[in-house]
């Protein structure tokens, strides 16, 4: 085996820590600081130093320029100006060696690195995919690959199961089912991506989030506020924090937002509300069975022939 690929996870500090004594990594890809398993951490800063212990045992580092986080930690362990910086536009710019990508036009992307330059295939939505994949090129690129080999795969990638899957029902409406997992990260992203797509009304229904620990009612507030500064036409707002997503997407003007008190609930209200031209999105954790909404909307004899 002349290369393995390792995903490290957290649920407490010193988890990374511990997977790098065990693997030894020579390259190292922090995508990100997010909030998920943030009830397991006594703080999001405790979260991001547990996370940047994948560089501990001397990795080359690609982190992501966006992430605050992966910042400020770079730059307190003198490694700012080494790291491999993945930049995409309005990225803020970094001292180190940067992937750059361009914006995307006909499913195409241009990418810099250095005075290499090259064009690759992306048909996936949302940027933060793009990041995704930009991250996994730069370390690519450390392990030998050239600039073109490294995005050779761009155009042939596709999402797993439960990550932004479209399906057209007979109604003519579109679903997109997100729901493989969810953190204020994720669904902000998601909706970003969702509320970008061409459709006469997007309506979105999101579940709770789940492990946010006793900042999960302030989150759910803030994610509400978000969503209602997007254009939605409508909110649907399931799980135990359902009235906190609603708040705060009513704070931000928005006035279109339902809560419901199960899944089926929401089920019978969509079945009813949906029509041609509509877009739909799914969003929630694992623990909301967001799938029980798809299973109903996405029934044999309700998909479009």
């Amino acid at each position: 085996v002349d290369i393995a690929i390792c995903e490290f996870g957290a649920r407490k500090p010193g988890d990374i820590e511990q997977l790098v004594d065990i693997a030894s990594p020579s390259i190292g890809i922090l995508t990100g600081v997010g909030e998920a398993h943030l009830e397991y951490f006594r703080d999001k800063e405790e979260l991001a130093r547990t996370k940047f212990a994948v560089f501990s045992s001397g990795a080359q580092s690609v982190c992501s320029a966006a992430d605050t986080w992966s910042r400020m930690l770079a730059a307190e362990a003198e490694l700012d100006a080494s790291t491999l910086w993945v930049r995409l536009l309005g990225d803020p710019v970094m001292s180190g060696i940067m992937l750059e990508a361009g914006g995307v036009r006909d499913e195409q992307v241009a990418i810099t690195f250095g005075a290499s330059h090259a064009f690759a295939t992306w048909a996936l939505p949302g940027l933060h995919n793009l990041r995704n994949a930009l991250l996994a090129a730069g370390a690519g690129i450390l392990a030998g690959l050239s600039l073109e080999e490294a995005l050779g795969a761009f155009g042939r990638l596709r999402l797993p199961a439960g990550r932004f899957e479209s399906h057209i029902l007979a109604s003519g409406a579109t679903l997109v089912y997100d729901a493989y997992n969810a953190s204020p990260s994720s669904m902000l992203a998601s909706l970003q991506t969702f509320a970008a797509m061409p459709a006469a009304r997007h309506i979105a229904v999101l579940g709770s989030m789940a492990e946010l620990g006793d900042q999960a009612a302030h989150m759910h507030r803030e994610l509400g506020a978000a969503a209602g500064c997007l254009g939605l036409d409508e909110l649907y707002c399931g799980g135990p924090f359902a009235a906190e997503l609603a708040a705060g997407a009513r704070a931000a003007g928005m006035h279109a937002v339902h809560t419901f008190a199960s899944n089926d609930e929401i089920s019978e209200n969509l079945l009813r509300a949906v029509r041609l031209g509509d877009c739909i999105l799914l969003k929630g954790s694992r623990v909301q069975k967001m799938e029980q909404i798809l299973q109903r909307l996405a029934a044999p004899g309700m998909l479009a022939s």
